[in-house]
């Protein structure tokens, strides 16, 4: 459950934060920022039309008068309260294991429509299921392969009904699991100058900060291939922030852009602050400087050591081509 969600919430962030439409989706897209790759209108965006159903178990078998319902908790979670949306009604799921509670409230029913399910399912003129106009629901299972349940009585679906399955949360209830797969991406321990495991980088081009941070590791995962960037021309004033999580003696940072020539800084400010909050610049260089100093793409911004947690690194200049890091890192001298 809690990787299931994770994937979708990643579907969010690359979907609607990052690349701000669902209707032109690309053929590819990098794991750890959700950019685009490849064609970059390959086809609409994989649909999460089902996770409410998912995450209930829900569907029904209209014909057979059999419901499927088995919810899942994710870790963090202790109950479930959401809607449910079916072919032929809505309504809502309420799993309060604590309570021993498992019931369906029917909110909207809608009567049979032959014609469209003919069309749906059947060629023209043959005999297809039938369509009855009430739903009436005798059995439940947790899916297709487990023994379904009859009820004690018929259960007719209509606005306002409850059917209470309480009595079979044992057989139809999924037991909530710990186990969570971390998505985060972590640089190695191998990567030069000082430890980077606790490191995150973030900027001020995106609003939301969780979403800069997964943008931001593409800059500390150990591959030069990889990269953080403005994704844009450089603007003065864009920046990145590296927070590395405690308070180090700081000498010297390396911007290491080697595979993406040109894309440094046009001129740069550095500050460093101890809390996130006080900031005390530490280095400066012109756009002049700047392109002297960068030695096969590689940037190195040398100054007075300073024991700092956090380090603000700002273009003072602005140029067509994208601002890239390929590899931060840091060093005590």
């Amino acid at each position: 459950m809690d990787d299931g969600l994770e994937t979708i919430r990643r579907l969010y962030f690359s979907i609607w934060e990052e690349n701000n439409s669902p209707w032109d989706q690309s053929l590819c897209y990098d794991a750890s920022s959700g950019r685009k790759g490849g064609l970059p209108t390959y086809m609409t965006c994989p649909t999460t039309w089902f996770v409410l159903n998912a995450l209930g178990g829900t569907s029904i078998d209209v014909p057979n008068g059999r419901l499927y319902v088995s919810p899942r908790l994710a870790s963090a979670q202790t109950e479930m309260h959401i809607p449910v949306y079916l072919s032929r009604f809505w309504g809502t799921l309420d799993y309060v294991p604590a309570k021993n509670k498992l019931t369906l409230t029917i909110s909207k029913v809608f009567g049979a429509n032959a014609e469209l399910q003919n069309a749906l399912y059947h060629l023209p003129g043959a005999k297809g299921d039938s369509a009855p106009e009430t739903v009436t629901i005798r059995s439940v299972a947790a899916n297709g392969d487990a023994q379904p349940i009859t009820l004690a009585a018929p259960f007719t679906v209509k606005e306002g009904a409850v059917l209470d399955l309480s009595s079979q949360i044992g057989r139809l209830a999924i037991p909530k699991r710990t186990d969570i797969v971390n998505f985060e991406v972590r640089a190695p321990l191998n990567r030069p100058g000082l430890p980077a495991t606790k490191w995150t980088v973030t900027d001020n081009l995106h609003d939301n900060p969780q979403l800069a941070s997964i943008i931001g590791q593409d800059a500390l995962d150990g591959n030069p291939e990889s990269r953080w960037t403005t994704g844009r021309g450089l603007q003065a004033g864009d920046a990145f922030t590296l927070d590395m999580g405690a308070a180090q003696k700081v000498a010297r940072l390396v911007l290491d852009d080697a595979k993406f020539p040109g894309d440094f800084p046009q001129g740069y400010k550095v500050e460093a602050s101890k809390d996130g909050n006080a900031w005390s610049t530490v280095a400066e260089a012109t756009p002049e400087a700047t392109v002297a100093a960068v030695k096969g793409g590689v940037l190195t911004i040398g100054f007075t050591p300073v024991e700092a947690r956090f380090f603000r690194v700002t273009s003072t200049g602005e140029h067509s081509l994208w601002w890239s890091v390929a590899e931060i890192a840091a060093y005590a001298q």
